[in-house]
């Protein structure tokens, strides 16, 4: 790992999170883990992300890998501004955009027919329950695995 390489920060974030979700499901034989557990699950990863984004400040994927960490990890203050710095560097980038687009919609000072028009993706802020593959080896999918290039994993209800 290149010391000021941002890009090694944010994938060894985003492996260090999903591997501390899965060893702590497996450590606690579950298959789901609940929000207020999250949060300290996030950590370490949490202090990774944020050192990709200091070191690549105009990279979108530091802030994607950030932006997932506090989506499961129900940090909604960080997520938000996250995408809104997603938002920043590439105004149309879909998925923060219509994430911010549906937040919008539902506030209560703006009426859903003032917003732009969105599509919801059925993606939570933050899950109530993370399915995690527990009692597997093999690599996880659901909320520990994502496509390639995905800046986020399949939706909970997608496991």
């Amino acid at each position: 790992m290149t010391p000021q390489f941002w890009g090694s920060y944010a994938m060894l974030a985003d492996v260090v999170f999903r591997r501390s979700v899965v060893r702590f499901a497996q450590e606690q034989g579950k298959k789901e883990i609940k929000p207020e557990e999250m949060p300290a699950l996030a950590e370490e990863a949490t202090a990774l992300a944020r050192e990709a984004i200091r070191l690549g400040p105009e990279e979108i994927y530091a802030y994607e890998t950030a932006l997932l960490i506090a989506g499961f990890s129900g940090a909604k203050e960080d997520a938000d501004q996250f995408e809104r710095a997603i938002l920043r560097l590439d105004p149309s980038h879909p998925g923060a955009l219509e994430r911010q687009t549906a937040k919008a919609a539902k506030a209560p000072e703006t009426g859903a027919t003032q917003a732009p028009p969105c599509t919801p993706t059925g993606w939570p802020s933050h899950p109530t329950t993370l399915p995690c593959a527990a009692a597997s080896t093999k690599p996880p999918s659901g909320c520990c695995a994502a496509p390639a290039g995905s800046p986020l994993p399949a939706s909970p209800q997608q496991a």
